[in-house]
């Protein structure tokens, strides 16, 4: 494998994606609702608070579900937040904290409204607050989806853990085997059938089995590419795909973004193939599968907008690296006294390294 450049040039993943950018309407007063709710835990020191600020995760809710009503996008932007929270709150833990953690934001999922114990971690309380609040706006059903696959999110969580601990670099397969529950993207596309009902029979079936998988893997090649940067300037990109696929194949890191790139492609024509011989069920299901399709195709969108409109990746450069797909590569930063790091020459100015310096912990990152 050879050296890391000093630029990528990205692919241009949804030049032809069908599916357009739209934003929910009232996502601004949502936005500052949930984002208020957070800092009413105090989980963030102040620097800590400006990488949350920054996410802009009511935004990404609102191009995620741009259909939902107003207290449904309130989850949305709740959940989307809670999750942030969660990474935040054990990114520096071992496997013994973050499993106590995974088990508290379990515990409270499963009893939303049980009061959570005295001097508990208060990640408990932010996940039961949110689930509180969605109770009474969703279905048994998807209530039993939600609550199922964020509990193996928080299993994948434990594992993703473990392997950064320990330096574990494991293959693609089984990278996207935990990623598939780490990520929380299945529990994210639960949050979309607030607004849609989809009977169980239907949202099994192996075809929508497929395009769910599919739109994941779309989401994380984008979101690996993107994030690979600041990952590597914080010395936590070895579970990341580009680095994988890097070590795998044994070519470079330009090699493996334009590898992922092209696999994006033709996972794309698989997604779009599939949307076009969907199964019916006779109405009203038929369009409520429609909707669910369009829901996860919009959902792919939104995350590549998000990535660029938040300041979560490229900082106040992300309109000139939209426009050129030219990324510079940030210098490594401290992360721990005992890790190599690098640092800017005097004077030198490096696009992005503001964000990367935002997203280091230090010794009161978290309170």
């Amino acid at each position: 494998m050879t050296a890391v450049p000093t630029t990528i040039t990205l692919p241009d993943t949804l030049s032809s994606w069908p599916w357009p950018r739209q934003v929910i309407p009232h996502h601004e007063e949502v936005s500052l609702e949930s984002a208020q709710w957070v800092q009413g835990f105090g989980l963030f020191s102040p620097k800590a608070q400006v990488a949350f600020d920054r996410c802009n995760f009511g935004l990404l809710a609102a191009l995620v579900y741009p259909l939902l009503k107003k207290e449904q996008l309130r989850s949305g932007a709740d959940f989307m937040a809670a999750l942030y929270c969660f990474d935040e709150y054990t990114d520096q833990g071992d496997e013994v904290f973050v499993r106590q953690a995974a088990d508290i934001v379990k515990d409270a999922l499963r009893n939303p409204f049980k009061s959570r114990p005295e001097g508990e971690m208060p990640i408990g309380e932010v996940f039961r607050q949110f689930l509180a609040r969605t109770v009474s706006i969703c279905s048994t059903s998807v209530l039993q989806r939600l609550v199922e696959t964020q509990e193996r999110a928080m299993d994948g969580q434990v594992q993703q853990c473990v392997d950064r601990k320990q330096y574990f670099a494991c293959n693609s397969e089984e990278y996207l085997a935990i990623r598939l529950h780490s990520s929380s993207m299945l529990p994210s596309y639960v949050i979309m059938e607030l607004d849609i009902g989809v009977p169980d029979e239907v949202y099994y079936h192996p075809l929508l089995e497929k395009l769910r998988y599919w739109g994941f893997i779309l989401i994380c090649i984008d979101n690996d590419i993107f994030s690979y940067n600041i990952e590597r300037a914080r010395g936590q990109a070895l579970h990341n795909w580009v680095t994988l696929t890097a070590l795998e194949r044994n070519i470079g890191i330009q090699e493996a973004v334009d590898y992922l790139g092209a696999l994006h492609d033709r996972t794309k024509e698989s997604f779009l193939e599939a949307t076009k011989n969907l199964p019916t069920w006779g109405e009203p299901i038929d369009s409520e599968v429609r909707r669910y399709v369009d829901g996860i195709g919009n959902w792919v969108r939104a995350n590549y907008e998000w990535s660029f409109e938040s300041r979560r990746y490229f900082d106040t450069h992300a309109a000139e690296v939209r426009r050129t797909l030219q990324l510079t590569m940030l210098p490594k930063v401290v992360v721990t006294d005992s890790q190599e790091h690098w640092a800017p020459r005097p004077g030198e100015v490096v696009p992005g390294l503001e964000t990367a310096l935002n997203l280091v912990p230090d010794a009161g990152y978290l309170c």
